[in-house]
């Protein structure tokens, strides 16, 4: 009786080692694969094909988008009526300087005085000419447009480093379809635990925006100047034309 209870715990033992050992050389492949087709790795690897194309593979050429402002007739009256009619505007501004104005008469600081004078006479004229001149207003909404073109390239270059650090295990190589332009990066000899192909049934579709700069994000608004209280709203899409680049290729994971 003990001698068939030893036989049955020895069998025991050796199953349970010979599983160890099958688990530790092969078991790896498989944790590996479950890993790559769960949702938390596909859902790294859609994050990291969306943001590929504006900061890597196709960033915004400013001067070409400042050459695609467009200003229309609605944003130069929304300009002009921002903070009120002319009159309103007039009458603020007045205020604005008007107790400043006599303080400096009874103090008889006249170079106080003339510069303030001077100031809101500047700015006065500045608003008549708003509701005056429609290429003057169309400038000024342009300098603000191109303004916020900059600010918008500067943040992608700025998010383009933190993107590279938090992808860096993903190696490519991939090849714009209609410009013939290819980029390589990462260790593409080395072998690969997961790789994922593109080719002319299947390529790979990249926009020149990614979700992370919907208008939520990154509707631009002006900032208060000297002569104008004036907050415009910019989609900076108008300017960058969402465009979808398609690749042939490969992304893959290397084994380091």
């Amino acid at each position: 009786m003990r001698k068939s209870k030893n036989t049955v715990l020895l069998s025991l033992i050796c199953i349970i080692l010979i599983g160890g050992f099958t688990l530790l050389e092969h078991g790896n492949q498989y944790f590996m694969k479950n890993f790559f087709e769960s949702d938390t790795f596909q859902s790294e690897y859609q994050n990291f094909t969306d943001q590929l194309g504006s900061l890597v593979l196709n960033p915004l050429d400013a001067s070409e988008a400042k050459k695609n402002i467009k200003v229309t007739d609605q944003e130069i009256e929304e300009y002009r009526n921002y903070n009120g009619s002319l009159s309103e505007q007039i009458t603020s501004i007045n205020d604005q300087y008007q107790d400043k104005i006599n303080d400096a008469k009874r103090s008889k600081a006249t170079s106080v005085e003339k510069a303030l004078t001077s100031e809101r006479d500047k700015k006065v004229k500045d608003i008549t000419k708003n509701f005056e001149d429609d290429d003057y207003v169309r400038d000024k909404i342009i300098k603000i447009k191109e303004r916020e073109i900059d600010k918008y390239v500067n943040d992608l270059e700025n998010r383009k480093q933190s993107f590279l650090n938090n992808y860096s295990y993903f190696a490519y190589q991939l090849t714009d379809v209609s410009t013939g332009n290819t980029f390589t990066e990462g260790y593409l000899n080395d072998t690969a635990v997961y790789t994922h192909k593109y080719n002319d049934k299947h390529l790979l579709n990249i926009s020149t925006i990614n979700d992370d700069y919907n208008e939520s994000n990154w509707n631009a608004k002006e900032e208060t100047t000297a002569l104008d209280n004036y907050e415009m709203p910019y989609d900076i899409t108008a300017a960058i034309h969402n465009s979808t680049h398609q690749y042939k290729g490969e992304i893959r994971v290397p084994k380091t």
